[in-house]
C-alpha cells in the first residue's frame, strides 16, 4: 500500500503592529549646514522630542535631550560647547517618557568628553547588586572542588 503524502498546513502568523521607539532621524549633520538651511530643518523637527549627539572629528562629543530639537542643536552654537563640535546627530523619540531613558543609556554607552552627567535610570533594578552574592555561592563550590 503506498504512503500517503502529508500535506502540510500553512499557519498564518498575525504579525503585531509594532510600535517604533525612534520615528524620524538624521545622523552625522555637518554642523555648518544648520544655519543655512535652519528653516528647512526646523520646519522637519518642529515641536519634535527626543535625543541628539554632539560629534567632533567623527567622535560623540555630547549627548542630550531636548523638546525641542531643532532649537536646542541650534542653541549649542552659541554656548559653552561652541565651537567644541562639527557635525550632530537627531533622534526623534516616540513619546515623551522614553526620551530620559534613551539619553540615560546613550551617555552610559557613549561617554562623551563633553557630558557633565553619565544619565540614571530611576527605577530600574541594578542586576550587578543581584548577580554577585550569587557568583560568591559558585566561587565557594570551586574552592570545595579545589581541595579535593
Amino acid at each position: 500500500m503506498p504512503k500517503k503524502k502529508r500535506i502540510r498546513k500553512r499557519r498564518h502568523h498575525r504579525r503585531r503592529s509594532r510600535i517604533r521607539l525612534v520615528h524620524k532621524y538624521a545622523e552625522k549633520v555637518p554642523g555648518t549646514a544648520l544655519e543655512p538651511f535652519w528653516k528647512e530643518f526646523h520646519a522637519l523637527l518642529q515641536g519634535q522630542s527626543g535625543v541628539y549627539v554632539l560629534y567632533k572629528n567623527n567622535v560623540p562629543h555630547y549627548v542630550g535631550k531636548a523638546s525641542s530639537l531643532a532649537s536646542r542643536v541650534r542653541h549649542h552654537l552659541k554656548d559653552r560647547l561652541k565651537g567644541e563640535w562639527d557635525a550632530f546627530s537627531v533622534y526623534v523619540v516616540r513619546g515623551d517618557r522614553h526620551v530620559k531613558d534613551v539619553e540615560s543609556l546613550l551617555l552610559r554607552i557613549i561617554k562623551p568628553k563633553g557630558a557633565r552627567v553619565s544619565g540614571r535610570f530611576r527605577g530600574a533594578e541594578n542586576l550587578k547588586k543581584s548577580l554577585l552574592p550569587r557568583l560568591k555561592r559558585y566561587a565557594h563550590a570551586l574552592d570545595d572542588l579545589k581541595k579535593k
